[in-house]
């Protein structure tokens, strides 16, 4: 196909063709903080104005630079990844032992973590 669409498979398996990706929702959650973010544009920032200096210098804190930021977001997803497998509290009993009771409001609640993280991950 060309002008970049692709086949895609709706919820059913009936195949559709978008032809404009689909823009990011607005969340309530990144897998980086403002204040995280804004520090790590900075070092980018040091990092590229001390290239006409020290150019090899530059790379290698470069590469340092990406580590640290690659870290931090394989933290955060890994934390992402642990808050969607907790259990849900079955909302007929309050309780959090063993796995989500079988009752819809408790699905729900489960879809709609599950959701935002999903979101979260692939909007990055």
């Amino acid at each position: 196909m060309s002008g970049g669409t692709k086949p895609m498979n709706d919820f059913h398996g009936r195949g559709h063709v978008r032809t404009e990706p689909r823009p990011a929702r607005p969340r309530a959650f990144a897998l980086l903080d403002d204040t995280q973010r804004g520090a790590f544009l900075a070092q980018w920032d040091a990092v590229q104005t001390g290239f006409a200096a020290d150019p090899r210098g530059a790379a290698e804190a470069a590469e340092r630079l990406v580590g640290e930021l690659a870290d931090s977001v394989a933290r955060r997803v890994a934390e992402i990844a642990d808050a969607v497998r907790r259990p849900v509290a079955d909302t007929a009993t309050g309780t959090m032992a063993g796995p989500p009771a079988p009752d819809e409001e408790t699905w729900r609640v489960q879809l709609l973590r599950c959701r935002e993280a999903f979101h979260l991950l692939i909007d990055s």
